[in-house]
C-alpha cells in the first residue's frame, strides 16, 4: 500500500482521526470510544480495524492504544491541517508570492499580518507599509523593489532626507526605467553617501523590506501593481526576509556613479 493510499485512508473518514485523537491520551475499550466519539459500534470497529491493520493502533487486554507510528502519523496530519488552514487564511498574498516563498516557514505565516488590495481598498498594501514606516524607529532600511514607483519614492523620502542608511536591490528593467523617467531623482540617490543601489541580473517580481524590527514581503500582479503584503515583527518572517534579501544582494552588483 502506497503512502498516498495510507493518507487517503486516514482522511477518508473523520472517525479515523477522531479515534486516534481519543487514544492519544491513553488506551480505551471500543465501548468507551463509542461513548466518547458518539459513534456507533460498527463505525468504531471499522476505524479500529483499519488503524490496527496499519499498525497505527494495537490491542492489549481488550483495550486499544495509539502506537508510536500512529503518534507520528497523527502529528503529521495536524501539521498538514495547520498548513492548509493557515494558507487559506493568508489567501491572495501567498498565491501572488509563489516565486519568492518556496522555503517560507509556516511559522512566518502564522505571525504575519496579510493585507490585500481590493476594489474598494486598492491602496491598502501601500497604506499599510507607509503606516508601519511612520510608527517604527528606523536606523536602517534594506529592500528589494521590482518596479519604479513614485509612491514608494515619496514614502521613503523622509528616511532618505534624514540620512538613514538604505540598501536597495532592483533589476535591470527597473534601473532602465529610473534612468529614463526620473533621472534627477536617480542621480541624487546615487550621489548620497547613505544610499546603496544594487542591480540584480535576474528579473524581480516581488518586493521585500526590512526596517526596525519589522519585515514586509510585497506581492505584485503581472502589471506591476502592489497587490498584497505580509508583515510581521516575529523572528520567523524577519529572519527569512533577511536571508532572502541578502541572497539577492550578494548576487547583484553595486551601481556606482558615473
Amino acid at each position: 500500500m502506497t503512502a498516498r493510499e495510507q493518507v487517503a485512508f486516514l482522511v477518508g473518514s473523520e472517525h479515523r482521526v477522531a479515534t486516534m485523537e481519543a487514544l492519544r491520551d491513553g488506551s480505551a475499550r471500543p465501548c468507551e470510544l463509542e461513548e466518547s466519539l458518539s459513534a456507533s459500534r460498527a463505525t468504531v470497529q471499522r476505524a479500529l480495524s483499519g488503524l490496527d491493520e496499519r499498525d497505527w493502533v494495537d490491542k492489549h487486554d481488550g483495550k486499544y492504544r495509539l502506537t508510536g507510528a500512529g503518534t507520528f502519523v497523527l502529528r503529521a496530519y495536524h501539521d498538514l491541517a495547520d498548513v492548509v488552514e493557515t494558507a487559506d487564511e493568508v489567501g491572495e498574498p501567498l498565491s501572488l508570492l509563489d516565486t519568492a516563498t518556496d522555503d517560507l516557514p509556516i511559522a512566518a505565516l502564522r505571525s504575519a499580518t496579510a493585507t490585500t488590495a481590493t476594489a474598494t481598498t486598492p491602496h491598502a498594501p501601500i497604506e499599510r507599509y507607509a503606516s508601519l514606516l511612520e510608527r517604527t524607529d528606523i536606523d536602517e532600511l534594506r529592500g528589494i523593489c521590482p518596479v519604479l514607483s513614485p509612491v514608494f519614492n515619496e514614502v521613503h523620502r523622509p528616511l532618505f532626507e534624514a540620512g538613514v542608511p538604505i540598501e536597495l536591490v532592483i533589476d535591470e528593467e527597473t534601473l532602465a526605467a529610473a534612468e529614463e523617467l526620473t533621472p534627477e531623482n536617480h542621480t541624487v540617490a546615487l550621489e548620497s553617501d547613505s544610499f546603496t543601489l544594487y542591480v540584480a541580473d535576474e528579473a524581480l517580481d516581488f518586493g521585500a523590506s526590512l526596517f526596525g524590527d519589522s519585515a514586509m514581503v510585497a506581492a505584485y500582479d503581472d502589471q506591476g501593481r502592489f497587490r498584497a503584503s505580509l508583515d510581521s515583527t516575529d523572528d520567523a518572517l524577519v529572519d527569512w526576509t533577511a536571508d532572502l534579501f541578502e541572497g539577492y544582494r550578494d548576487r547583484a552588483h553595486v551601481l556606482e556613479t558615473a
